[in-house]
């Protein structure tokens, strides 16, 4: 025994004649001292800190705001461009509300959608979104009216924020869209109108560019003012004047129609040609999707932070036992 008394100490516990031996060389420190000797406690708090850092919305939540670029007053068949921050989520749902909408919202694009659910704006590196509102291009313009309509902006996968704006949304005299426009020869185009005042049919004539009328018809319009008239396009490629009248209107309403060749018909000719011919492609208002049920998470996915997590315990547990061994 005594010549084990240099690799170990005898201890007496509570003064009592109890005694036991220690091991001098297995000293036991505490799982905090392990840790900072190797470094692991400054690593992890220098995880952490990156964390809040660049994962925003992850600890402070983050922020939304949405903004209506304008005097605060449009009318209906106007584009209005609405623009905000959100560094909650990478996608911004938009739902509006007004008069004779519900109060949970609808698509900005679709007063005939399902109550709650909204369209999207995707959210661009530096956090700002921008929402592009081709209200021709409305799916139940019927329901719009005169008044005043709110925007509310949320981020899709966030923690339930909503920021809203408004805009004062009144009936023209008379308004009409064409869609598509330019059409391809050959398809069909729809024309989508609402008036203040309007009797029970409106007149549609298309003419060419020399004032000739080649089409005239009559459209019904509804009691609230809204007109849909479609009717196939068979006139050849080139610029026509559609004009709208009524009885119940002050003047007639004109617009324009671009009528483009179709790209199998520019082929052919190119071929018979021997030449190259460059087609036009037609150019549409880009509609938002609709979305009701989020479906994935997007800025702070919680399988990444448990990888992190599980990478730290482990480093912590190997070095725990290295240290013991």
């Amino acid at each position: 025994m005594h010549s084990l008394q240099g690799y170990f100490t005898k201890k007496t516990m509570n003064n009592k004649n109890i005694s036991h031996w220690t091991c001098k060389s297995c000293e036991v420190r505490s799982p905090m001292a392990v840790l900072w000797k190797n470094g692991i406690l400054l690593w992890a708090l220098a995880a952490g800190l990156a964390m809040l850092i660049f994962l925003p919305g992850a600890a402070a939540g983050g922020t939304i705001s949405v903004a209506y670029r304008g005097s605060g007053g449009s009318y209906i068949g106007d584009t209005i461009i609405f623009d905000g921050i959100n560094t909650i989520g990478n996608t911004t749902l938009l739902k509006i509300t007004g008069p004779g909408l519900p109060e949970e919202g609808l698509p900005p694009y679709n007063l005939n959608g399902a109550p709650g659910s909204g369209n999207t704006a995707e959210v661009n590196p530096d956090g700002t979104w921008k929402f592009v509102w081709y209200t021709s291009s409305i799916e139940g313009i019927e329901k719009m009216q005169t008044g005043r309509y709110f925007l509310k902006a949320s981020s899709l996968y966030g923690n339930g924020e909503t920021t809203s704006t408004s805009v004062l949304m009144k009936k023209p005299e008379f308004y009409i869209a064409a869609t598509p426009n330019p059409v391809t020869a050959g398809n069909y185009v729809q024309l989508t109108g609402v008036a203040e005042h309007s009797s029970d049919s409106a007149k549609i004539q298309v003419a060419n560019s020399s004032g000739t009328v080649l089409h005239a018809f009559t459209s019904p319009v509804s009691s609230s003012g809204y007109l849909s008239y479609g009717f196939h396009v068979d006139m050849p490629p080139g610029k026509y004047t559609i004009t709208v009248t009524d009885p119940a209107w002050s003047s007639p309403y004109v617009t324009s129609l671009s009528v483009i060749q179709s790209p199998e018909a520019t082929t052919t000719n190119a071929i018979a040609d021997q030449s190259v011919v460059q087609t036009t492609n037609e150019t549409l208002p880009k509609v938002p999707s609709t979305t009701s049920i989020p479906l994935k998470p997007t800025r702070t996915p919680l399988s990444e932070l448990l990888v992190i997590g599980s990478i730290l315990i482990a480093g912590i547990v190997m070095l725990s036992g290295r240290e013991k061994s």
